[in-house]
């Protein structure tokens, strides 16, 4: 990595590890209503919720010091094989989720 260091800058490599613990934002949120009607009215397929482990440890890091409902929301499908060697991410999912962006946002801004 040091080769491909710019001339006049230095490189420190450090190995932190950590943990955060869990969070979920409840299903009567809000924002979690809020999300899920904003999605339904992009896609009539609605939200699928799914629950999985997460490896983000600053969410809840951020929920406990703003006091913010982090909401995280995702447009992949099963076939996308995320986070594999041949992952996929469609221009349409892509369109869905810049779609939803600008409508929750604008929700949001009410």
């Amino acid at each position: 990595m040091r080769i491909n260091t710019p001339k006049g800058m230095t490189l420190s490599v450090e190995d932190v590890t950590g943990d955060a613990p869990a969070m979920r934002l409840p299903l009567k949120s809000p924002v979690f209503r809020l999300a899920a009607a904003v999605l339904e009215d992009v896609d009539p397929r609605g939200a699928v919720f799914q629950w999985d482990g997460a490896s983000i440890p600053i969410v809840s890091t951020l929920a406990r010091i703003s006091g913010a409902a982090p909401l995280l929301v995702g447009f992949g499908q099963g076939e996308d094989r995320i986070h594999s060697p041949n992952e996929s991410f469609s221009w349409r999912q892509f369109a869905l989720g810049r779609r939803w962006a600008h409508d929750i946002l604008s929700e949001l801004s009410r």
